[in-house]
C-alpha cells in the first residue's frame, strides 16, 4: 500500500483520474488502502481477460461496491469486448486489505454461470493479484476442471 500512498501525495488526483472512474474516485476519496484494493481487483480482472493491465485502460474496469459492499466488475471498452471474445457472462471479484498490503482474487465464468458454480461445457479462470507484498506481481491462473 505504501507505493500507493506515494503515488497518491505525488501525483494528487492525476493519479486517481488516470486510474480511477469517476464514480470509483467519489467511493475511494484518496484512502490508500481503497484505492489499492481497487487497483490489485482491476489487475486481478484484467488477468482473467487474458490481457494484463497493459492490453486495456485502466478505466476499462470498473469496481463497483453493491449496497451490501460487496464489490462488483463492469466493464467497459476493450475490457468488455474481450469478455464478449471469450464469451465470459459474469466476473467476481473478491477484495481485501491490512495495513500494509492489499490483494484481490478475481473468477470469471462462461454466460449463463450461476452461483452453483459452472456447467458442463463452461469455461472458467481465475487470478489473484497483490499489491505492496514481496513479489506484488503475483499472479495464479486457476485451470478449469472438468
Amino acid at each position: 500500500m505504501d507505493r500507493i500512498r506515494k503515488s497518491i501525495e505525488r501525483f494528487g488526483s492525476r493519479f486517481s483520474d488516470r486510474v480511477l472512474t469517476p464514480a470509483e474516485r467519489r467511493y475511494v476519496r484518496d484512502r490508500p488502502e481503497t484505492f489499492a484494493g481497487r487497483w490489485a481487483a482491476k489487475e486481478a480482472v484484467s488477468k482473467v481477460l487474458g490481457l494484463g493491465v497493459r492490453g486495456i485502460g485502466w478505466k476499462d474496469i470498473e469496481i463497483e461496491r453493491m449496497p451490501t459492499g460487496q464489490p462488483a466488475v463492469r466493464l467497459h471498452g476493450r475490457a468488455a469486448e474481450r469478455a464478449t471474445q471469450l464469451r465470459m457472462g459474469r466476473i467476481a471479484v473478491s477484495i481485501t486489505h491490512e495495513s500494509e498490503y492489499a490483494v484481490a482474487i478475481a473468477f470469471g465464468g462462461a454466460a449463463g454461470c450461476g452461483a452453483e458454480g459452472l456447467g458442463a461445457g463452461e469455461v472458467g479462470c481465475g487470478a489473484a493479484c497483490a499489491v505492496d507484498l514481496p513479489n506484488p506481481s503475483f499472479s495464479k491462473i486457476v485451470p478449469n476442471k472438468p
